[in-house]
């Protein structure tokens, strides 16, 4: 999914996430979370965003945003930019309960 355009068809991807899911890997992440890039910009997707708030996962974990590393709250999920920055950065571990 992280190679097509925002928009309809991209939704229709987030769409398929199952109710129930307790854990949730992207590539890219979602709107204002883990999403700000050097310049500034903030990259995240509007509708990745509401599909979590629908879906409610213990923990969304993603990447593909180098330089905005980082855990967020997102009501009851946590959301986890985890990226390695091209393996300089050391691995995240998670404990999640399920």
């Amino acid at each position: 999914a992280f190679n097509l355009q925002r928009g309809p068809d991209l939704d229709a991807k987030w769409r398929l996430i199952p109710d129930g899911v307790h854990v949730l890997v992207t590539h890219g992440p979602p709107k204002d979370l883990g999403d700000r890039c050097w310049d500034g910009r903030r990259v995240g997707c509007e509708d990745l965003l509401r599909h979590l708030g629908r879906v409610t996962p213990k923990v969304h974990f993603f990447g593909h945003i180098h330089e905005d590393r980082g855990e967020w709250p997102l009501g009851p999920t946590r959301v986890i930019n985890c990226t390695t920055s091209d393996c300089e950065l050391p691995c995240t571990v998670v404990d999640v309960e399920v």
